[in-house]
């Protein structure tokens, strides 16, 4: 998980979502298959399409999230991702 947070926190740079995210403000978990209704408002991005795919979501999300994103690596492992507000860190797991 300490490399999708990692790739999370580097996509919220590269797309302007907030800049020098630190670790503890983003939570991430294994997710097999997305929630529908949590994809509606994403787009789907990828860096090369058989390595990495990614969306996200950042428009005025409920309290407590500044972000929700999902990162597919290698056309099969899928990951859910949130990153909190400032002054706020993610629970551990």
């Amino acid at each position: 998980m300490r490399v999708i947070r990692k790739i999370v926190r580097g996509l919220c740079h590269h797309h302007g979502v907030a800049t020098a995210v630190p670790d503890n403000r983003v939570w991430a978990q294994v997710l097999d298959p997305p929630p529908p209704e949590l994809l509606e408002n994403t787009e789907l991005h990828h860096v090369e399409q058989d390595i990495i795919e990614y969306s996200y979501d950042d428009r005025d999300m409920a309290p407590g999230f500044q972000s929700i994103w999902f990162v597919r690596l290698f056309e099969r492992w899928k990951f859910f991702a949130m990153v909190l507000p400032p002054e706020t860190s993610a629970p551990t797991s």
